[in-house]
This record gives structure tokens, C-alpha cells and sequence, in this order.
């Protein structure tokens, strides 16, 4: 009995207690971890107010002074394991989009542009749901609603924004 407390004991000490970063997606399990949350961000530079849903624990992922576009997202699009490489030049796979800015010592494509499956999104209003689509992300990481309201989302993942009076009620990571 000593010898497997060892063990376990070893084992969960081993364990890294550093965040994953932010850049690896993390599906949630149950209903209220896939329940994105709305959060007010500031753009440093502009001081421009923006509502954006985020997943919980992925405020890191938001970055308030990007010189493109003062408020971005970074998502999960330097993950390798959603990595394909792009055929020629940019041309990716159809369903899928290329990663900017470049990697020249990509891991993955090295020399070649990364490309990365683009989120399913679907709009549910009232009782209509619409069927999920393809969105090609533009480099702030964002969906934009009508709104002005931002979603943050990953590559390859599923969502349902959920709107009332054109305003964003709940988002889910489905």
C-alpha cells in the first residue's frame, strides 16, 4: 500500500502547476463551462470600449494593445494538432484558412503558410436556429454581431450566438 501512495504521490507532484497557455483550446464539458461569459475590454491605445464573449479562463487570449487592431484575440491557431499546410502560397483546403503572420520555423509547415479549419457558427433568435456556418476569421480573432458586440472563438470549434432584439443573450461552445 506504501509503495502505490508513492507513486500517486509522485505522480500528481510531477504535475505542472503553470496555466496552459493560451493558445490550446479547451473544450468544456458541461453546460455552464460551454457558456461563454461577456466581458468590457478597453483598447489601450484608442480607448475604445468593446463587449466581448470570451470562454471562461481565456482572458489572456485578449490582447487590449495589438498594433493591427487594438483589440485582438489570439484563439488557438498556432495549435499543431489543428495544423494543415497550405497547398500553394496561401491556397489552403477549402474549410480551412490561413494563419497569419507567417511562421518561418513553423514546427509544422515550416517554410509553407499554416492553415487552420475555421469555427462553425449558427444564430438562434426566438424560436429560429439557423444551420451552422463556415466564418473565416479576419486577424482580430473576432466575430462581430451586428451589435458592435465582439465573440471570441477558436478554430475548428462550434458556437451558438443567441440573440434578442439584435443583441447578443447567451453565446455557447457547443
Amino acid at each position: 500500500m506504501k509503495h502505490w501512495c508513492l507513486v500517486v504521490l509522485a505522480a500528481c507532484g510531477s504535475a505542472s502547476q503553470d496555466p496552459a497557455p493560451s493558445n490550446v483550446a479547451k473544450v468544456p464539458t458541461t453546460q455552464s463551462q460551454r457558456e461563454l461569459a461577456a466581458r468590457d475590454v478597453t483598447a489601450l491605445e484608442t480607448g475604445t470600449k468593446y463587449r466581448v464573449w470570451l470562454e471562461r479562463g481565456r482572458d489572456e487570449g485578449l490582447d487590449p494593445n495589438d498594433p493591427c487592431c487594438g483589440l485582438a484575440y489570439d484563439g488557438n491557431k498556432y495549435e499543431d494538432a489543428l495544423a494543415s499546410c497550405a497547398i500553394k502560397d496561401d491556397d489552403c483546403a477549402p474549410g480551412f484558412q490561413p494563419v497569419y503572420p507567417g511562421l518561418a520555423d513553423d514546427r509544422v509547415c515550416g517554410e509553407r503558410r499554416r492553415c487552420v479549419p475555421q469555427p462553425f457558427v449558427r444564430f438562434r433568435e426566438g424560436d429560429r436556429t439557423g444551420e451552422y456556418t463556415r466564418i473565416a476569421l479576419e486577424r482580430e480573432g473576432f466575430i462581430v454581431v451586428a451589435s458592435g458586440e465582439r465573440v471570441a472563438v477558436d478554430y475548428g470549434g462550434k458556437y451558438t450566438i443567441t440573440l434578442r432584439d439584435g443583441r447578443i443573450e447567451r453565446v455557447t461552445r457547443d
